[in-house]
C-alpha cells in the first residue's frame, strides 16, 4: 500500500505537510460526513497512512537519537519529549477535528428546525429519510407494494361481483297465479313478487 500516494504526499514530505494532507483527506471521507459507500475503507485507509507514515518519521528520529545517546544523552531526551508532544498534537489533532464534525452536524440539525418552523408543512423526505432513514425505507417499501396487493384485489372483487349479478339473473322470473287468480313472479331463489298487472281477473 502506497502511503505516500494516499495522503498525496511526496516521500521527502515533512511532517506538518504529511497532518496538513491528513486533515484535507479525513474531512473528505470521513463516514459523518461522507455517505458514500467506500468512504469508510478510504477513511481507515486514511488513518493508517498518516500512523504509517507518522511513525517512520518518528522511528528514524529515535534511531538518530540512539546513535547520537552514546555521545550526547540529552540529545536523546529532547527527541523523547518531542515523540511525547507530537502525539499530544495527534491527540488534540482528532479532537479537534471531531469537534467539527461535531458542529456541522449540529448545524445541519438547527438547519431543519429552522425550515420547519418556517414553512406550513412538517419535515421533508429529505429531512425524514435524514433523520429517520430506516423508517423512511418502510414506509417506502409499503407505497411501492400496495399496488400489487391491490390491484389484485380490485380485479377479484369485480370478478366476484359479476359472478353473482350472472347467478341472480341467468334464468327468467317465472309467473304463477293463485286460486284467485292473482299474478306473482318467483325467482331462481324461490322469492315471490306480487305482479298485479298479470292478475287474471
Amino acid at each position: 500500500m502506497n502511503y505516500h500516494k494516499i495522503l498525496g504526499v511526496t516521500k521527502n514530505a515533512c511532517k506538518k505537510t504529511i497532518r496538513e494532507a491528513y486533515l484535507k483527506k479525513v474531512k473528505l471521507y470521513h463516514p459523518d460526513v461522507n455517505k458514500s459507500p467506500d468512504a469508510t475503507s478510504k477513511f481507515k485507509q486514511i488513518q493508517e497512512a498518516y500512523q504509517a507514515l507518522y511513525n517512520n518519521d518518528y522511528s528514524q528520529k529515535s534511531h538518530d537519537g540512539e546513535n547520537t545517546y552514546a555521545k550526547n544523552t540529552k540529545s536523546e531526551d529532547v527527541k523523547g519529549n518531542e515523540y511525547y508532544n507530537s502525539s499530544g498534537d495527534f491527540n488534540d489533532f482528532h479532537r479537534a477535528f471531531y469537534e467539527e464534525v461535531r458542529r456541522m452536524r449540529e448545524n445541519e440539525r438547527r438547519e431543519q428546525h429552522r425550515r420547519y418552523a418556517n414553512s406550513n408543512y412538517s419535515y421533508t423526505f429529505n429531512d425524514i429519510f435524514y433523520k429517520y432513514p430506516r423508517e423512511y425505507f418502510y414506509v417506502n417499501l409499503i407505497f411501492k407494494l400496495f399496488p400489487l396487493f391491490v390491484v389484485p384485489f380490485l380485479f377479484l372483487f369485480v370478478v366476484y361481483k359479476q359472478y353473482i349479478l350472472k347467478s341472480h339473473f341467468k334464468e327468467k322470473p317465472i309467473l304463477i297465479y293463485d286460486s284467485y287468480g292473482r299474478a306473482f313472479l318467483v325467482d331462481v331463489q324461490g322469492r315471490k313478487f306480487r305482479a298485479s298487472e298479470f292478475d287474471k281477473y
